[in-house]
């Protein structure tokens, strides 16, 4: 004969076969009535501070770690006797006992904060309050990379990679900035796999202004050049050439092989466009084409960039 009554005792339900304990002694649902054993067993378990011993401990323990995440409804198949934490407490695991909520730790990186301390996020100060981060709202500065082999990565994180041995344009502003300037990179064959290189950039500004017009060469194995004294600041540190436009917020490093970054303050979000994307905290239009069309393909889009050095 089949059973499936089940029994309730308050909360939660047991169904038939299923299992608890209760002083010591293991019960099981049978036949709609509970079946236990008669062992006479003193709870002489000691708990921790802010704990308490039961019977039938929580199916899931509520920790700094998960008590933010919305709690699910768990069946509880079998009874464990053992300590849990009070009411209003949770568990600690960096210091192993329960605490109040506001008594927790944040994490970040793999290691916890406590109260009050705090940690960087970009360009942005964290500080651990009760438990959770709360974090400045400053805009940061965004970075364009190309790396390793033929890698690409756009300010918005968009991630390709192409092979494409030509002179393209990295990035530069749109009508809509203020300031005018424009990157454009040589990319040549290198290595033996079919990889590329940087041999030279060409980073310029204020095109078109007669008296502001400026640029900077930088060509692999030689010294950086500039067209006119004054409107760069261009410093070496090891392998890296480090290139900033004054007053502009622009700036590149490269090293002088496979690794091009470009940093903009966050005054050009949606003002620039090229292989690095347009800044506007959305990747998914980043492979867009100087007649601002978005291309679905990526080697459509690299080829829409190829420009000339200027």
């Amino acid at each position: 004969m089949i059973y499936t009554l089940s029994i309730t005792d308050a909360v939660p339900v047991y169904e038939q076969g299923e299992s608890r304990m209760q002083d010591g002694n293991s019960c099981e649902c049978h036949k709609a009535k509970w079946a236990c054993t008669e062992n006479v067993c003193p709870v002489t378990t000691s708990c921790g501070v802010n704990e308490e011993f039961t019977s039938c401990m929580k199916p899931k323990i509520l920790t700094c770690g998960n008590m933010h995440l919305p709690v699910l409804d768990r069946k509880l198949t079998k009874c464990v006797a053992g300590c849990q934490c009070k009411d209003d407490f949770v568990w600690d695991s960096t210091t192993n006992q329960c605490v109040t909520p506001k008594s927790c730790p944040c994490y970040h990186g793999g290691r916890s904060y406590g109260e009050h301390e705090t940690m960087q996020q970009d360009c942005n100060t964290c500080r651990c309050m009760d438990g959770v981060w709360t974090c400045e709202e400053n805009e940061c500065a965004g970075m364009c990379r190309a790396y390793g082999d033929s890698h690409y990565t756009t300010f918005d994180g968009k991630n390709y990679q192409f092979h494409g041995l030509n002179v393209f344009t990295l990035i530069r502003s749109t009508h809509e900035s203020e300031h005018k300037f424009q990157i454009s990179i040589e990319n040549v064959a290198c290595g033996s796999k079919g990889g590329t290189c940087s041999k030279r950039i060409v980073f310029s500004i204020n095109h078109g202004d007669a008296v502001k017009e400026n640029s900077v060469e930088l060509v692999k194995g030689k010294a950086a050049t500039e067209k006119k004294i004054g409107s760069f600041e261009v410093t070496y540190v090891g392998l890296w050439v480090f290139v900033k436009a004054k007053d502009m917020g622009v700036s590149l490093q490269w090293d002088k092989g496979t690794t091009v970054m470009v940093r903009l303050d966050p005054e050009y979000k949606g003002k620039v466009e090229g292989l690095c994307g347009d800044f506007n905290d959305n990747e998914n239009d980043d492979f867009k084409n100087p007649k601002d069309m978005i291309e679905v393909e990526e080697v459509a889009f690299v080829n829409s960039w190829k420009t000339y050095m200027n």
